[in-house]
Formats: C-alpha cells, structure tokens, sequence
C-alpha cells in the first residue's frame, strides 16, 4: 500500500518513523568521524554537511505538509516524495561507511 491509499496519520506516523532512522544513522555517522573510522575523513565532513541539509530541507517540508490542506492524492505524492529523501540519507550513510 502506498502513502496515497495510507490514512494521512498512519503515512505521517510511518514519515516519522522514517525521520528518527535517518536522524540516527546521522548520528552514527558523525560517532564513526569522531572515531576516525575513515580513511577520507575530509570527504566525510562534506558528505555529512550535505545530509544535515537534505534532512532539515525535508523537515521543514514535512511541518508545511502538515500545516497545509493539501488533498489527499497531492499528500500521499508529497509524502513518498519524503520518505524517499529519509531512505537516501541512510544509503548514502552506508556508503560512506563501504567507502569513506
């Protein structure tokens, strides 16, 4: 089932949910930094300033979609359009971890 045919509060709960993942891996990723578990650290510092970006870019889209009185087709694209953002955040930590 997609956010489209999710109730609104079970695709905000699961966007949520999707948020904390990505907060933690963030987290995760600056302990590794701080650890000096990478060979580019450099690289790392760069990536992980990208992620703080794209993560409140998509938090403070994801307050206006819940401020807003969007239908529920536009929200379900919005919000899959979110949890697309929060689930790249994670990939690009696991790479950084493969590759950094």
């Amino acid at each position: 089932m997609g956010l489209d045919e999710m109730p609104y509060e079970d695709a905000l709960a699961l966007l949520e949910s999707r948020k904390i993942e990505a907060d933690r891996r963030i987290q995760t990723l600056e302990q590794g930094l701080e650890a000096g578990k990478f060979s580019q650290p450099k690289k790392v510092e760069q990536e992980l300033e990208a992620l703080h970006e794209k993560r409140r870019h998509a938090v403070q889209h994801l307050e206006n979609v819940r401020e807003q009185g969007t239908s529920p087709r536009e929200q379900g694209t919005f919000l899959n359009g979110l949890i697309s953002i929060f689930d790249e955040i994670g990939r690009r930590v696991d790479h950084l971890f493969h590759h950094g």
